[in-house]
């Protein structure tokens, strides 16, 4: 059986080549910093194994982006600020170059200060990625509302920007449907993410096995 959490990268694959095939981009993945955690409304980042409260990137408020992710990306505004913000940026039009400025205050004392030239690198990223999802165990949990969220992220996918959505007459909606019920009946990380590919298949191609 597949290991959980190249399960749940698998299904943000998949996801993430949907909208790829759509608008022909493909959005940095670049972070300025090693982990991110939220305390309520802030962002928590991590940095140099210090943490520090977010204030602000390139002279951009943290609420803003914040309330930008939330009108454009609705339920999934944390998601997408946790794990894709060089796209969140760019969508704003303040495209982060290779350093980014960013305003900190420390967790102990609330002392705030500006980091200058602090490197945006996939390094980073990937550090984010694999504090949220494998050293986290609730979250590399694929529970059956884990798998429902990701569906439902998949499907937002298809309908929004998959151009092969419409291209033959295969009836999504009634397959993601019944994967709907096969979760609620009980459904196995692995056998989800193969059901997922069946689906991609099938708009493909037309057919699938």
């Amino acid at each position: 059986m597949i290991p959980r959490t190249i399960t749940f990268f698998l299904i943000a694959t998949l996801c993430s080549l949907l909208s790829k095939q759509a608008y022909g981009e493909d959005y940095p993945k670049l972070a300025p910093y090693t982990a991110i955690r939220w305390n309520e409304k802030d962002p928590e980042i991590q940095l140099g194994g210090d943490w520090f409260v977010l204030k602000s990137i390139n002279n951009l408020p943290v609420t803003k982006i914040i309330a930008f992710a939330k009108k454009k990306y609705g339920g999934r505004w944390q998601k997408r600020f946790d794990e894709d913000l060089v796209q969140v940026l760019i969508e704003m039009n303040h495209a982060p170059k290779k350093t980014v400025s960013l305003v900190v205050s420390y967790l102990k004392t609330g002392t705030e200060r500006t980091l200058n030239s602090v490197p945006m690198t996939e390094k980073n990223r990937q550090s984010i990625m694999h504090s949220k999802y494998e050293e986290n165990p609730r979250a590399s949990e694929l529970k059956s509302k884990d798998l429902h969220t990701a569906l439902d992220d998949f499907e937002f996918a298809l309908d929004e920007r998959w151009s092969y959505r419409h291209a033959n007459d295969v009836d999504f909606d009634s397959k993601i449907d019944f994967l709907h019920k096969r979760i609620d009946a009980g459904i196995s990380s692995n056998d989800f993410a193969i059901q997922l590919q069946r689906i991609i298949a099938q708009g493909l191609d037309g057919h699938a096995s």
